[in-house]
């Protein structure tokens, strides 16, 4: 078997999104041919050196200049191969850190959200409405199960997210009775599924050898389902999958077209003007961290930058420069002597 299925299947195993195993397996490809180039000819990664690791992700950071973000994923893919795969631990290695600067993330303000928000309809909104009140990617959201919403305890529960977490939030109240229909429509198209002897929805890979028939259950049944079975990409069954994000994200691109917003708003906006908006109400930023679920509070803290730009209390002095001129004037005026002026008192 060729080391890239190998990689394949273990990140499969293992149970790490298909997003994963398609960015881990691009950073297994580029490493093997800059390799390639450095030495002039092919060479399994077994048999390349802790050395070479290192001088490849210092290539990605000054020759490539990527970012920070992608330096990490670049890493973290390949300490799956030599850790999982390989079973070669080469410790903590010493590279050049990527120190491409992070974009400050583009946020709309409440005005701008009502207004997009009101352009949209059925289950186009409720993606749009989950992914702004909960702080959702919109991989997050089309990967719901019907058992992550908890209508009892008003939560939504996020699983295998990015970095492999999980967590819970809270559930937006006036999406309750919104998303309660959505499940009686969608279960117009599970019970077509059963009655037709479809194979059940993906599941983690663990849970598939472990529980197969889990996969038929109504409770791991997609929130946002596809109207249409397609073939699953890593185990080539044909199965109903969750809706693809090209079709929401080109028509979010058409709404912001219309309103003629210049900002560049994609479905990553409302996660972001989620987590402003958070912090505009009070939030502080250990909560907003554990809800947006940063591994780190550094990632957290770059919407400061943000709010303190649209918050209110911050007035530019050019907004107050009549002001301060009139202030100025009266402080400089020459403060008149009455005594003086009057005569001494009889």
């Amino acid at each position: 078997m060729k080391l890239e299925e190998q990689l394949r299947r273990t990140i499969r195993q293992k149970g790490h999104a298909y997003n994963t195993e398609k960015a881990y397996v691009q950073k297994y490809n580029q490493f093997v041919q800059f390799a390639k180039s450095k030495y002039g000819e092919y060479r399994h990664p077994a048999k390349l050196s802790k050395s070479d690791i290192q001088d490849f992700l210092t290539h990605l950071a000054a020759d490539r200049n990527v970012a920070v973000e992608t330096q990490r994923q670049a890493l973290s893919g390949l300490k799956f191969l030599y850790e999982h795969v390989l079973k070669i631990d080469f410790g903590i290695l010493d590279f050049a850190p990527a120190e491409k600067p992070r974009k400050l993330p583009v946020v709309m303000t409440f005005r701008e959200t009502s207004d997009v928000l009101g352009e949209f309809t059925g289950q186009e909104l409720q993606q749009s409405e989950l992914m702004y009140g909960c702080g959702l990617r919109i991989s997050d959201c089309l990967r719901l199960r019907v058992k992550d919403l908890d209508f009892s305890a008003n939560t939504v529960q996020v699983n295998n997210a990015k970095g492999e977490k999980d967590r819970l939030l809270m559930m937006p109240r006036q999406l309750k009775k919104s998303l309660q229909e959505r499940l009686q429509q969608i279960r117009v198209y599970y019970d077509r599924d059963r009655a037709n002897d479809v194979p059940g929805v993906w599941m983690p890979t663990a849970l598939d050898k472990k529980a197969p028939a889990w996969g038929k259950d109504w409770g791991w049944f997609w929130v946002f389902p596809s109207d249409k079975l397609s073939i699953d990409p890593r185990s080539g069954v044909l199965r109903r999958h969750h809706l693809g994000r090209d079709s929401y994200a080109k028509r979010l691109a058409e709404v912001k077209n219309r309103l003629g917003f210049a900002k560049a708003i994609v479905p990553h906006t409302w996660r972001h003007s989620f987590a402003t908006h958070m912090l505009l109400q009070g939030c502080d930023l250990r909560t907003l961290q554990r809800l947006m679920g940063h591994a780190s509070i550094k990632t957290t803290e770059i919407y400061l930058h943000v709010i303190e730009a649209m918050s209110s209390k911050l007035v530019s002095p050019l907004d107050r420069l009549t002001h301060f001129v009139d202030a100025e004037r009266v402080e400089n005026t020459p403060t008149v002597d009455v005594e003086h002026a009057v005569g001494p008192r009889q």
